[in-house]
């Protein structure tokens, strides 16, 4: 400016901004990128919720339409859920509260008093899963009472025929010890009484007799040894039973 204000020259000053404008495009163009890794991402974890969401609305379903009774518990003995037969099985339960019944990792089986005051025989089973995000036990229970009474009907059935099989047995033994014995032993006195009676001239027709005799009073014995032996073995399993 001159000493009357008027422009009188004019000064430019140049400033190469390439390699600013080069950064803010590349700047954009990370920013682009890093908002569509964020928006697939998301896409990613909304689906991954979903399929979550619905196994565990599964799980639930399964569990509430099982016809075990099937209980979550917490690590503290707290109840966490139950499904219906649970309750009726298992008697007064509530969620949020202690649950009073034995869990421990695996199977056993355990008496207690039914949700309609019968004593009654069930097998319980548990494993470790996670609930709502905590360690925790599912368990089932199982009415085996009738299973079990079906054991011991069988079990006394097996003895008794065991018992009637060693009777029958020692009938056998018995008859063929005391009477067929018995026969046999009479008769070879006779024929022995008939060989002296009658002499050496009958002596040869009745060799075969006597052998016979013979063969048949060893077969005798050891039919009956062998049926005392059955009789000693089914009174070990009647002991085992």
């Amino acid at each position: 400016y001159d000493d009357t204000g008027e422009i009188v020259a004019t000064i430019g000053i140049l400033d190469d901004i390439t390699e600013s404008k080069r950064l803010e495009k590349e700047l954009s163009l990370h920013r682009q990128h890093l908002q569509e890794l964020v928006k697939h991402r998301t896409e990613q974890l909304v689906e991954t919720r979903r399929d979550l969401r619905e196994k565990e609305i599964d799980f639930r379903h399964l569990i509430v339409s099982s016809a075990d009774a099937m209980v979550v518990v917490d690590e503290t003995g707290y109840l966490q859920f139950a499904n219906p037969v649970a309750e009726s099985l298992l008697g007064e339960i509530q969620v949020g509260k202690p649950f009073g019944f034995p869990v421990a990792p695996g199977a056993t089986e355990m008496e207690i008093v039914s949700g309609t005051g019968k004593d009654i025989i069930v097998e319980m089973k548990s494993v470790e899963i996670e609930w709502n995000g905590k360690p925790a036990h599912l368990a089932t229970y199982r009415d085996i009472t009738r299973l079990k009474r079906a054991g011991d009907v069988i079990r006394a059935l097996s003895y008794r025929l065991l018992e009637a099989q060693e009777k029958e047995r020692r009938a056998i033994v018995h008859e063929l010890h005391d009477e067929v014995g018995g026969s046999l032993t009479a008769l070879k006195l006779a024929l022995h009484r008939a060989k002296r009676k009658l002499g050496k001239a009958a002596e040869t027709e009745l060799k075969d007799v006597d052998s016979l005799l013979n063969h048949t009073i060893d077969a005798v014995s050891t039919l009956s040894h062998t049926c005392l032996l059955y009789t000693s073995d089914a009174a070990d399993e009647e002991d085992s039973v």
